[in-house]
């Protein structure tokens, strides 16, 4: 991934926190919490939302309706944030990037389905393997999150 490519996944992520921000209010009816971006404190969670924390991805490649999943499973996130997550995300959002669609997972239901994998950050300068954790498709709840 070129620095221009990670500039642009980064404008992408921070669009997709605002705008499944947004949808949870406007279309959803649920009061939000959102903190700044940590710079050496913990993570504290992309929304929250009545109370209880969401996290929020973006992915570059496009899908519009739940067939065109691109994936064989999901990526929920990377293992080490989640097990250090205080308090623990009840939801996670994957935005496509037209920002229309959303497959969204719910960690209570879903959780005893997750596995880890190993990936790689192949980005420039980076190369080296973390783990995430993946759960199948069928725990996808698919959203229409146009405003």
């Amino acid at each position: 991934m070129s620095s221009n490519d990670f500039e642009t996944q980064k404008k992408l992520s921070h669009r997709s926190v605002w705008h499944v921000a947004r949808w949870l209010c406007e279309v959803q009816g649920q009061d939000i919490l959102m903190f700044p971006p940590p710079k050496d404190d913990p993570d504290r969670g992309d929304i929250y939302a009545n109370d209880l924390r969401v996290e929020v991805k973006a992915i570059t490649r496009d899908f519009f309706r739940p067939e065109e999943w691109p994936f064989p499973e999901i990526f929920i996130c990377r293992a080490d944030t989640y097990d250090a997550a205080d308090p623990k995300p009840v939801a996670f959002f994957t935005c496509n990037p037209a920002l229309t669609f959303a497959a969204m997972v719910k960690t209570q239901e879903s959780r005893e389905w997750w596995s880890k994998k190993t990936v790689t950050d192949t980005r420039p300068g980076r190369g080296y393997d973390y783990e995430v954790y993946t759960c199948p498709t069928r725990f996808i709840h698919w959203r229409n999150i146009t405003l």
